[in-house]
């Protein structure tokens, strides 16, 4: 591996199990997925829903053990030694519950360490309008969303995983947070894995664009959902979206809902 990789990702194939599953069940998320990234890169990794972007995310952090391939970040695996500097910024934290707190924002952030970065700190309060009074309970969810980016980014970071985090803000925010993380590449050397629904503003800001779909990457990217249909058709794959032929199970809900009907 060069010193200059920033990750390294070599066929990795990932299954998971459905709540209530068995190991029958399981679902192929990433198929023989294989990459590099160089330091000071700024990936946008893009798809439709269940291509695989979250999963691909969750592993990069470290967040899920993988069955099949080999992962690594700055040359450390990912699951046996986890690389310093790595952050990663899902939608789940802005919905914990212990984040719903009546908890001021300038405590929280000393409480993850703000004083230790003042200057970053401040720097990212300004970008992302962030009032220092504000209490974590009373704030909107774009708000909140502000929040955890300062914490997430006030330290010096060498990759940055964001998970559709920038969907909650406002334009000039988030116009503002793409400025900064551009600066942080082109400054420092670190690296950026951005999964996004969003692309308005992005012209000039990747340097490497991957589309994933049905958990690879696709070098001609068709739309997801016209490949699936087009593979639905040719009989590739079960038609498992949309209406359906109703079998007798269905017939028996459908005539219970109609007999308590109350919607006229």
């Amino acid at each position: 591996m060069s010193p200059q990789t920033a990750v390294q990702i070599s066929n990795l194939t990932f299954s998971h199990i459905p709540p209530g599953g068995r190991p029958d069940d399981s679902i192929v998320a990433l198929r023989d997925v294989t990459f590099d990234l160089p330091t000071g890169s700024r990936t946008l990794l893009i798809g439709g829903n269940g291509a695989g972007k979250s999963t691909l995310l969750y592993i990069l952090a470290g967040k899920r053990m993988i069955q099949q391939g080999e992962v690594k970040v700055f040359g450390k695996d990912v699951f046996k030694d986890f690389p310093p500097n790595l952050v990663y910024l899902g939608t789940e934290w802005a919905m914990n519950a212990g984040v719903r707190r009546d908890i001021v924002v300038s405590d929280f952030l000393n409480s993850v360490g703000g004083y230790r970065h003042k200057e970053r700190r401040d720097r990212l309060l300004d970008i992302l309008d962030i009032d220092l009074d504000w209490h974590l309970h009373a704030i909107s969810d774009g708000e909140r969303r502000r929040v955890q980016l300062c914490m997430g980014l006030m330290g010096e970071w060498d990759l940055l995983l964001l998970d559709e985090v920038t969907v909650d803000l406002d334009v000039l925010v988030r116009d503002g947070l793409l400025k900064f993380l551009k600066e942080e590449t082109t400054n420092r050397g670190a690296t950026v894995v951005y999964a996004t629904h969003i692309f308005d503003g992005l012209n000039d800001f990747p340097t490497h664009v991957a589309h994933m779909n049905d958990g690879s990457f696709a070098l001609n990217p068709t739309p997801d959902r016209a490949l699936r249909i087009q593979e639905e058709k040719d009989g590739k794959r079960p038609k498992t979206r949309g209406p359906r032929t109703l079998l007798p199970a269905d017939i028996d809900r459908e005539s219970f809902y109609k007999k308590y009907d109350y919607s006229h």
